[in-house]
């Protein structure tokens, strides 16, 4: 039991290394004056909050962040709090707003939940549409995301498939205890609630992981490295 919780802790101080390793970046992404519209990770809150904090630091708070709500689990009121607390000066804007904010600002920060081998991305739901309102404008998107989250998989892999299967719970979305699909005075409802977005490689300007800040086709490379050409 002892050697299993050693290597626990062996990884979990791997995780905030690669999380320091990551916001390193900050300072040369983020200039003086930016506005930069983040949209909070499914469980990534820590990596974007450390991102921006050492922005910051370096920075002297001479930039302004709009936080995206994160519907339906609105992780973005979390890291809003977090960014305040560390005097980031900060915004949350409704999820419904995202295309009109997406226009206005200088970069776009997405999280990853996971780096496809072709460079794409898996992120929280709605990260796709920011993206794509993001490059309509013009504007760069950056992507956070340690070199524990590149697979060699591809968007048409089944396993990343039945990921974009998964739902949140309908009790997320409509703050009841729902079952999905209900019956109520001869109607009925049902939920639609996925968890994750892709965000295609084209949509992807920047990629920040701990082994350095690249172009998104660099993922091969990344995946080379790791897994091994054979698996490419």
């Amino acid at each position: 039991k002892k050697d299993v919780a050693d290597d626990i802790g062996l990884f979990l101080d791997d995780l905030d290394e690669c999380k320091m390793k990551v916001a390193e970046a900050a300072p040369e992404l983020i200039r003086d004056h930016e506005s930069v519209l983040a949209v909070p990770g499914g469980g990534q809150l820590a990596t974007a909050t450390a991102f921006f904090n050492e922005a910051a630091k370096r920075r002297g708070n001479r930039f302004d962040v709009a936080v995206l709500e994160g519907s339906p689990e609105c992780r973005g009121h979390a890291m809003a709090r977090m960014l305040a607390d560390g005097n980031v000066p900060t915004t949350l804007a409704p999820d419904a707003a995202a295309f009109a904010l997406a226009g206005r600002v200088d970069k776009v920060v997405l999280v990853a939940d996971a780096v496809l081998a072709d460079g794409s991305v898996l992120t929280s739901s709605g990260g796709r549409a920011v993206a794509m309102a993001a490059h309509k404008n013009g504007v760069p998107v950056v992507v956070l995301a340690g070199v524990h989250k590149v697979t060699p998989l591809y968007a048409q892999d089944a396993r990343v498939v039945r990921a974009l299967d998964e739902e949140h719970a309908p009790s997320n979305a409509l703050g009841l205890e729902w079952t999905g699909t209900c019956e109520a005075g001869g109607a009925s409802l049902s939920v639609i609630a996925p968890r994750l977005d892709v965000v295609e490689v084209a949509l992807v300007d920047i990629l920040v992981t701990d082994q350095g800040t690249h172009a998104p086709f660099y993922a091969h490379r990344l995946v080379s490295d790791l897994y091994g050409v054979e698996m490419m």
